[in-house]
């Protein structure tokens, strides 16, 4: 796979996020081991009706053709997963999230239809039904597009091992009649402000209980069921009339804190820093647990943080899927030159990591609460941000964006783009 630094030209790197619709045809229709014609023109079919103009679209900004693009995909014999994960880096750096969302979503979307081209007449347009083979093919795109995959623990000092968030999947393949089928298993999960803003209509979602005004940056919390190897999310319509969003919460984070009990502990964690620094600033961090991040809502498993800094304030970032960092704070008002510098170290790990995404908020803890959030924070998270992606390319990045949009302009989809959101998207 090539390196995001290799393209040289905004040309080179058009051509490979126009490539992304034929590595998600070959994807899909490979996954019963038969790529026929029938595939072929259905993909070419699909590729010409107005749903995918975005994608065609930019794939006419690229100076090519479909026909063009698959056929230097196959004579290249190019990995279809590493080029997939080259295009989603592509358009995290040089598309805004909202563009590079609704550019994402759409080859879902494409992938779908792709999947339904191998079904009966009734299946296709009465049930809608994909096959197991096709539908994993589907979740796999979406994590490689960083839209599903979420991981446990850090790939810093151990394996990762994977657990996928079902939120495209068939509701009917794994129904819960009631709560109390999986009550075992039910865990709360932090998820980004982003993630809540585009997920499917109906998931069950709980905000954090604090006043701040900064609401914009704040993770939800979703509840989902524990399948061992993914998690699938809970609607509001799984609460029907026996019990409180209040008393899931509760119940989910009873499991929480009892899973906790075996598999996890605090460890210390350090950051070097420059030359005027000669002390380095330490705190703690949990990993190891897909939920370690999940963390931050128990006052049980912050409390023993506090015990351990032996301190009776702290900050907490969450900033990727299974970590949680803390540290001493002596006040919050005026923190100390340490506890910036920590607080900027974990903050870039929401920018640079490549575990799913939460939240870049630093939190001050009182007795195990959550009290309100660092001052300045934004400030301070721009500051991190710039260091990451430098103003030059934040700028280039814009122009980018704006030809993208004035492509879409072109071909009288940009309405339709702006509502095709990934709500819309994953409700099949």
């Amino acid at each position: 796979m090539q390196n995001v630094s290799m393209f040289k030209s905004e040309t080179e790197r058009m051509r490979c996020l126009a490539s992304a619709p034929g590595l998600v045809f070959m994807l899909v229709a490979s996954s019963d081991g038969n790529i026929n014609s029938k595939k072929l023109k259905r993909f070419l079919m699909l590729m010409t009706s107005k749903e995918f103009s975005l994608l065609s679209a930019l794939i006419t900004q690229a100076q090519t053709n479909i026909k063009e693009l698959l056929d230097d995909l196959l004579d290249k014999s190019l990995d279809p997963y590493q080029e997939l994960k080259l295009v989603c880096s592509i358009l995290d750096i040089y598309l805004s999230e909202h563009a590079a969302l609704l550019y994402k979503a759409t080859l879902i979307r494409l992938a779908e239809e792709l999947a339904r081209a191998d079904r009966s007449i009734l299946d296709r347009f009465v049930n809608r039904k994909i096959s197991d083979e096709q539908q994993a093919s589907i979740n796999v795109i979406a994590g490689l597009l960083g839209l599903l995959q979420d991981y446990q623990g850090s790939s810093e000092d151990h394996q990762c091992v994977g657990h996928l968030d079902n939120e495209f999947s068939d509701n009917s393949s794994k129904p819960f009649a009631s709560l109390s089928e999986a009550n075992s298993a039910i865990y709360p999960v932090l998820k980004s402000a982003k993630w809540a803003e585009y997920t499917k209509s109906g998931t069950l979602i709980k905000t954090i209980d604090i006043k701040v005004s900064q609401d914009e940056l704040l993770p939800v919390i979703a509840y989902a069921v524990d399948l061992q190897d993914m998690v699938e999310f809970l609607s509001t319509e799984s609460l029907q009339n026996s019990m409180s969003i209040d008393q899931l919460h509760n119940q989910a984070m009873r499991h929480l804190e009892s899973r906790f009990e075996t598999k996890v502990e605090w460890k210390t964690v350090e950051f070097n820093h420059n030359d005027q620094l000669t002390e380095k600033s330490t705190g703690l961090v949990l990993r190891g647990d897909y939920y370690c991040s999940e963390a931050l809502l128990s006052q049980k498993l912050l409390k023993q943080a506090h015990q351990c800094l032996d301190s009776e304030q702290l900050i907490a970032i969450a900033p990727v899927r299974g970590e949680l960092y803390v540290t001493r704070i002596t006040n919050p008002e005026q923190p100390d030159t340490l506890c910036l510098e920590f607080a900027r170290h974990v903050v870039k790990r929401f920018f640079t990591s490549k575990q799913v995404q939460i939240s870049p908020v630093v939190w001050i803890v009182t007795n195990g609460k959550l009290t309100g959030l660092l001052p300045e924070l934004n400030a301070l998270i721009n500051q991190v941000k710039n260091t990451v992606i430098p103003i030059e390319q934040q700028e280039q990045q814009m122009v980018h964006v704006s030809k993208l949009y004035s492509s879409c302009l072109n071909t009288g989809m940009a309405s339709n783009l702006e509502n095709n959101t990934v709500a819309a998207v994953v409700s099949s």
